[in-house]
């Protein structure tokens, strides 16, 4: 995805209204300390955390599309890109080390995805250039989208 002066603008100043948002959201909750807690806004909240965690997917797939991948000599990756891009994800999401999330997912990606990773290929995915890509396209599609851009 290209992006011009114009769109860069536009998500600087998405990302500016966001940082006012959150500063001011970040006050009123600590002038509410003390009081008693909002369950609704809790529950509003949550829905809009478990919404955005549901079209994740979907962004990703959208991201991965716009993408154009020349093929490379070597070895084919064992996993297609878009499952590298959300291993990379849920890596960061369990917020362990690489060690511990193959022992937490090795058995259960054998099973559904018959492929055996080591935590080394999780290690590689750091620095993998396509998921950086697909995550820089995830982003600037989650900027778009909660700000109803084009």
């Amino acid at each position: 995805m290209r992006i011009t002066k114009k769109v860069a603008r536009e998500l600087v100043g998405v990302l500016d209204e966001t940082r006012e948002k959150i500063s001011k959201e970040t006050k009123e909750i600590l002038e509410r300390i003390g009081q008693v807690y909002d369950f609704a806004e809790y529950e509003r909240r949550r829905k809009e955390v478990e919404d955005r965690i549901n079209d994740f997917p979907s962004l990703v797939n959208q991201a991965v599309s716009m993408i154009t991948i020349a093929p490379s000599a070597g070895r084919p990756k064992k996993l297609n890109l878009v499952q590298r891009t959300m291993l990379f994800f849920l890596t960061g999401v369990l917020n362990k080390s690489n060690r511990d999330t193959i022992a937490l997912l090795g058995s259960l990606l054998q099973a559904f995805i018959d492929v055996e990773i080591s935590y080394k290929y999780i290690e590689r995915l750091y620095s993998d250039e396509q998921v950086e890509m697909v995550l820089h396209n995830v982003f600037v599609l989650m900027l778009k989208k909660s700000r109803g851009l084009r």
